[in-house]
C-alpha cells in the first residue's frame, strides 16, 4: 500500500513540477500565439478525458501493477521528449503521451488501492493519499518555477526523475501475484461498455461533472475576476496557497480527530460547505475579507468530500470491475471544458455575482446526484457506516 500512496504523490509532484512552466516554454521556445497556447493547454487533459475508460478496459485485462508500471514509463518518456523537442510537433506529442501515462495510471493506483484496502480502511487510505498528493501540488510548482529560472527547458528532466523513481518503486513494493484476477471471464470491448448502464456509476459521472463545472469555471475565471477588482480581492497565487494549507491542515485533522466520523456525514458536511464557499464568494460587501473567508469554507469542504468520491466509487465496482469503473469515472473531467464557456458567458452578462451563484447551484445539484449514490451504496441514514 505504501507503494501506492507514495508513487501517487510522486506521480503529482512531477505533474505539478511542470504544469506552471509548459506554456511558458511553449512561448519561450516556439513563440506560439495566445491561440495556440489555448490549444496545446487542452492536449494532455483532453487525452485524460478520452483514454481513461480504454485505460481502465487495459487495467482490467493486463493488470493493475503491469497498466500502472506501463503509464508510469510513459509519463517519464513524455517529458524526456518536451527536454528535447526540436519543434512544436513534437512537444504536442509529448503531452499527449503525458495525458495517456496519466489516464493509465490513475485508473490503476485508485483501483489497486481499493482492492489492497478493507471496506473500514479504504477511507483513511485515499484520505493520506489526498493529503500527500495536495503537499505535492504545493511543492511541485515552486520546484518548476524556480529550476526554469536556472535550467530553461531542461526543468523537465526533474519531473522525469520522479517517474522514475516511481517506476522504480512499482518494481520494488508491488507485485503481480498480490493483485489476482477476480475473474477469468474477459468480456469483449463492446460489453465493457456496458458498464456504463449502472445507474450509480451514472449518478457519479453526473455529480463529479457539476462539480468541475463549477471548479473549470473557478480555476480559469477567478484571475479575472480578481483583476477587474482593481486591487479589492487578494490575488489568485495568494488564495491557491491558502486553498493548499488549508485542504492539508484539515486533512491531518480529518485523519487524526475524525478518523471514526461517518462516510456519509463526511459528504453531507462537504456539500453544505463547498456550496456555502460558492456562494460567499458572491457577496460584495468586503470583497477581500469574504474572498479569504469563501476560500477557507471551500478548500474545508473539498478536503472533506473529495476523498469521498473515490471511496463511493470503490464501493459501486464490482471487484473484477474496478479499474474500468475508475477509468469511467473520468468521463467527468467533460465538467472542467464546459465550466469555462459557461462561466465565461456568466461573467460576461451578469457579472461575479451570476457566475458565483451559478456554480453554487451546480454544487448543489451534485449533491442532490451524489446523495442518491450514497443512499444506494451506504444506506438511508447519516450515521450509516455500510460494509461491502
Amino acid at each position: 500500500m505504501w507503494a501506492l500512496i507514495l508513487g501517487s504523490a510522486l506521480n503529482t509532484l512531477g505533474l505539478f513540477i511542470t504544469i506552471p512552466i509548459i506554456n511558458i516554454y511553449a512561448v519561450d521556445a516556439f513563440h506560439l500565439s495566445a491561440v495556440q497556447i489555448g490549444f496545446i493547454s487542452g492536449i494532455w487533459p483532453g487525452t485524460v478525458f478520452c483514454m481513461s475508460f480504454f485505460t481502465g478496459m487495459l487495467a482490467q485485462r493486463r493488470g493493475y501493477v503491469d497498466t500502472l508500471r506501463g503509464g508510469t514509463a510513459v509519463n517519464g518518456l513524455s517529458f524526456l521528449l518536451m527536454t528535447f523537442a526540436s519543434n512544436i510537433s513534437i512537444f504536442c506529442f509529448s503531452l499527449f503521451l503525458l495525458g495517456l501515462g496519466k489516464a493509465m495510471a490513475d485508473s490503476s493506483s485508485r483501483a489497486a488501492i481499493r482492492y489492497l484496502s478493507s471496506t473500514g480502511d479504504s477511507e483513511r487510505y485515499f484520505r493520506l493519499r489526498y493529503l500527500l498528493q495536495n503537499v505535492s501540488c504545493v511543492i511541485g510548482p515552486l520546484i518548476g518555477v524556480a529550476a526554469y529560472r536556472f535550467i530553461y527547458g531542461k526543468t523537465f528532466l526533474i519531473s522525469m526523475l520522479m517517474f522514475l523513481v516511481y517506476l522504480i518503486i512499482t518494481f520494488t513494493g508491488l507485485r503481480r501475484r498480490d493483485f489476482k484476477n477476480e475473474s477469468n471471464d474477459q468480456p469483449s470491448i463492446l460489453k465493457n461498455f456496458s458498464v456504463l448502464k449502472d445507474g450509480s456509476l451514472q449518478l457519479w459521472i453526473m455529480s463529479g461533472t457539476c462539480i468541475l463545472i463549477a471548479y473549470g469555471a473557478y480555476e480559469s475565471l477567478m484571475p479575472v475576476v480578481i483583476l477587474n477588482a482593481h486591487g479589492t480581492r487578494p490575488n489568485y497565487g495568494f488564495l491557491v496557497s491558502l486553498n493548499a494549507i488549508v485542504v492539508i491542515l484539515i486533512q491531518l485533522g480529518h485523519l487524526k480527530l475524525f478518523k471514526n466520523s461517518s462516510l456519509r456525514r463526511s459528504i453531507l458536511f462537504g456539500f453544505i460547505l463547498l456550496a456555502a464557499g460558492f456562494a460567499l464568494y458572491a457577496i460584495e460587501w468586503e470583497p477581500y475579507v469574504m474572498t479569504v473567508i469563501a476560500t477557507i469554507v471551500v478548500s474545508i469542504g473539498e478536503s472533506v468530500l473529495f476523498p469521498c468520491f473515490d471511496v463511493v466509487m470503490g464501493r459501486i465496482s464490482p471487484d473484477n470491475k474496478s479499474a474500468l469503473y475508475y477509468g469511467a469515472g473520468e468521463l467527468r473531467q467533460v465538467g472542467f471544458f464546459l465550466g469555462p464557456s459557461i462561466g465565461g458567458l456568466l461573467l460576461a452578462y451578469g457579472g461575479p455575482v451570476s457566475l458565483f451563484i451559478a456554480s453554487a447551484l451546480s454544487i448543489i445539484v451534485a449533491g442532490v446526484l451524489f446523495n442518491r449514490v450514497a443512499v444506494r451504496v451506504l444506506g438511508s441514514g447519516v450515521n450509516s457506516t455500510a460494509r461491502s
